[in-house]
Order: structure tokens, then C-alpha cells, then sequence
């Protein structure tokens, strides 16, 4: 993968739309530097030909003319990060203590079992994650404008690892061994009751490129509440404690310095990011209120099934098998 900045206005954009997909599909970031203020919806609708519209309550969903970068979308406006922070505040969900912007330092093995300290990285204010992987239809492009960024420099950038590389480099018996494999269909961790992870295959298939990836986050071997379960059912010669390893493995990929690509951005900065098989993270170091952005995301899916409600949090009917 490749960040490429680009100062093209929204008129070129819109007079060769295929020449800036393939720019897309060929790098999977793009920044644009030079968009008006409130250019979102037009350069989403140039993008794919659909025209996104806001509802009251900040989200909508929409088809869209072609399915270049998926079939429908989600309009969110004003996204500050304010449930995240939340957490934080109260230790509610993920929380914990509110990271700040000094470098992490990780602890890495070795194949012989060995340990060792990587290169300091950035702290993050959310960790490396794939855009709502337990849900039926994950995200496939993510357009984000930031329309108030006032973070101290060097804070709130946006990172990405690239998980078809990830796949690339993994071990050939393990690539052999998740071929067929599937995530378990369980409860997601830190969500409400009745919100199932969808039991998508943990070698995934990008929708445009074909190119194989690995939509998981990893994990330490002794994490007490895991993000996912890969079923082992469905896997082809590994053990449990093979799971383990390969979990461990793409946590240490994602923190590895060698691996990450970041963003720093600027006011009025428009982003858009595959949101397939890129794994996100957010840059530590900012306030509540110094970040906030408009997003339009693409997927596959069909609305109805796809959308939770705006009003946050995934709130699910009785007896319902919920899958984002």
C-alpha cells in the first residue's frame, strides 16, 4: 500500500472519476488537500455516482449508481470520538486510562522464542482494528472530511498496516491451515447482549482486487477477553495453541514499526481508505472536540440488514440474532 496526497480540486475529480478508482484500488489511501469545506457528498457522489443525504439523526443509507466502491453507504456527520472518550472517563467498554502521546515501546518473539523490545511506535487513542469486522457486511471504502482538526502536531493521525501484506508474510502452513477457516458466530466482546460476530473466513478476498488478506487484530497470547474466536472446526492441521501463535503474530505485525502508515492530517483534509484490508488505528495525544470528522461508508450489503441505530449503540430486539 501507498498514502498518496493529491492536490486536485473537486472538479477534476468529477471530470475523470475511473482515473482517481484506479488510484484507489492501486494504493488504497488517498488524500486529497485542496477539497472545499463541505465537499463531501460531491466528491462522494464522483467517486461512485450515488449522492449521499444526511437524516436528523446524522446517518442514512442509500444505493449506489455502480458498485466501484460498494453497493450502499452510511452518511455519519460530526463524529468526535465523544463515546470513545466516554469510555475513558468512566472505564465503561474498553476504556482504561486515557492514552497520551508519548511513543510505545512493544515486546516482540522471535520463531526460537525469544524476546525482544521493537522500535518505540506511536500511542494510539484506538487501537488497530478492522471497521466493523463482525458485522455480515464490513466495510469496503471509507471517505472520512475533517471538518475541525485543531489536534497538537504529530496527534489524531490516522494509521494504517496493510492485511494482505500481513497474509503475504505469514507462515505458508498457517496460510494452508485458515484457508477454510471461519470466525465463531459468538457474542462480540464489549457490545451489548445479542450483537453476534458474523462468521466471515479468516482469509479474506478483496471484493475488487481479488488480492487475499487477513481481517483480524490479533491478539497476546493471555488476553483475557478476546475480540473474536477462530473456530477451530473449520481450520485444516492446527491446534489451539497454533491459533494462539497466529493470533500473536498479526498483533505483533500490526505494532511492528516496518508495518505502519500514517497520516497526519490538516484541517479540511479528505481521506478515503480501503476498508477492507487495512487495518485503522487513531493517533493519540488530542482532545475531545479537536478531531471531528464527516464519514461516508460503502459496503455490500443490504440496508436494512446492514445499519444499526445512530442512537448508539446497537441496541437489539428480543430474541433477535443481531449481525450489524
Amino acid at each position: 500500500m501507498k498514502i498518496i496526497e493529491l492536490d486536485d480540486t473537486l472538479e477534476q475529480v468529477q471530470s475523470d472519476p475511473d482515473h482517481y478508482r484506479d488510484l484507489f484500488f492501486e494504493n488504497k489511501v488517498l488524500v486529497f488537500k485542496n477539497l472545499d469545506p463541505g465537499a463531501l457528498a460531491p466528491f462522494s457522489k464522483a467517486l461512485t455516482g450515488y449522492q449521499p443525504s444526511t437524516m436528523a439523526e446524522g446517518a442514512s443509507v442509500g444505493t449506489a449508481a455502480s458498485d466501484v466502491l460498494g453497493t450502499h453507504s452510511h452518511y455519519q456527520t460530526g463524529e468526535d470520538h465523544k463515546v470513545r472518550f466516554e469510555q475513558f472517563w468512566t472505564g465503561d467498554g474498553t476504556g482504561g486510562e486515557e492514552p497520551d502521546n508519548e511513543p510505545r515501546v512493544y515486546t516482540a518473539q522471535t520463531e526460537d522464542g525469544e524476546f525482544y523490545e521493537m522500535e518505540p511506535v506511536r500511542s494510539t487513542f484506538m487501537f488497530w482494528h478492522l471497521e466493523d469486522a463482525y458485522k455480515e457486511f464490513p466495510p469496503t471504502a471509507v471517505i472520512m472530511s475533517f471538518a475541525t482538526f485543531t489536534a497538537p502536531p504529530g496527534t489524531g493521525g490516522s494509521g494504517f498496516v496493510d492485511m494482505a501484506e500481513a497474509y503475504e508474510a505469514m507462515r505458508p502452513e498457517w496460510q494452508h491451515g485458515l484457508r477454510e477457516a471461519r470466525k465463531k458466530e459468538i457474542q462480540v466482546p464489549f457490545m451489548p447482549d445479542g450483537c453476534i460476530q458474523y462468521p466471515h473466513p479468516i482469509v479474506g478476498r478483496h471484493f475488487h482486487t481479488g488480492e487475499l488478506f487477513l481481517p483480524l487484530q490479533g491478539h497476546w497470547r493471555d488476553c483475557e477477553e478476546l475480540p473474536y474466536s477462530i473456530d477451530i472446526d473449520t481450520c485444516d492441521g492446527l491446534t489451539e495453541d497454533d491459533l494462539l501463535d497466529i493470533n500473536e503474530w498479526v498483533y505483533q505485525f500490526q505494532v511492528s514499526p516496518d508495518n505502519q502508515h500514517w497520516v497526519d492530517h490538516e484541517q479540511d483534509d479528505v481521506i478515503v481508505y480501503d476498508g477492507q484490508s487495512l487495518s485503522y488505528a487513531i493517533g493519540a495525544g488530542f482532545s475531545h472536540g479537536e478531531r471531528v470528522f464527516d464519514r461516508v461508508t460503502y459496503h455490500a450489503g443490504e440496508p436494512s440488514v446492514r445499519l444499526p441505530p445512530r442512537n448508539t449503540q446497537y441496541h437489539v430486539p428480543e430474541g433477535h440474532v443481531y449481525h450489524g
